[in-house]
């Protein structure tokens, strides 16, 4: 997986991280237009390998498509031009007011640049919820932000299963 992050205008301390809708297939159109404007623009992103007119390409794919994250002071910035950028739907508010996603979870993000996955492909899993819960399997790859494929010994031969990534935790 790896991260980037433009950083236009200095974060100041009273500076938060917010996430901001893109129209469909437009996140590096939305993330250019919002640069130009001086904004820091936050899109991380994964690696992909994906089966295309009988070959594998691997590509780099947004982490969370649709979205991006912007750094604002919403008492220094005009952060209603945000949502007149070409490629923006808008930006997601709570009420009347941007929406703040917390610290811990951009930091976290900011932290896995540079790692090529979460996990490495063939890692142990371990299986904490749904109908699988208890056994171990082999991480065959991750399908999106959301979903893993994991091979599992199931009814004496290796099957491989798409599960929520929150129904499974390494093993260890």
């Amino acid at each position: 997986m790896t991260v980037q992050l433009d950083q236009v205008r200095p974060l100041t301390v009273s500076s938060s991280w917010y996430a901001v809708a893109v129209q469909p297939h437009a996140d590096a159109l939305a993330g250019t237009h919002l640069r130009r404007q001086g904004f820091s623009v936050f899109a991380p992103t994964l690696t992909r390998t994906v089966r295309h007119a009988r070959r594998f390409v691997t590509k780099q794919a947004p982490l969370f498509p649709g979205y991006l994250f912007i750094a604002l002071d919403l008492e220094r910035d005009r952060w209603r031009a945000v949502n007149g950028t070409r490629g923006v739907r808008g930006i997601l508010t709570a009420g009347d007011r941007p929406a703040r996603v917390p610290e811990p979870v951009v930091r976290e993000l900011m932290a896995l640049e540079g790692s090529e996955a979460v996990w490495p492909e063939g890692a142990a899993l371990e299986m904490v919820a749904g109908p699988f819960a208890g056994l171990v399997g082999r991480l065959v790859r991750l399908d999106g932000a959301a979903r893993v494929t994991v091979l599992l010994q199931l009814i004496g031969a290796d099957r491989a299963v798409s599960v929520p990534r929150a129904a499974v935790r390494l093993a260890g």
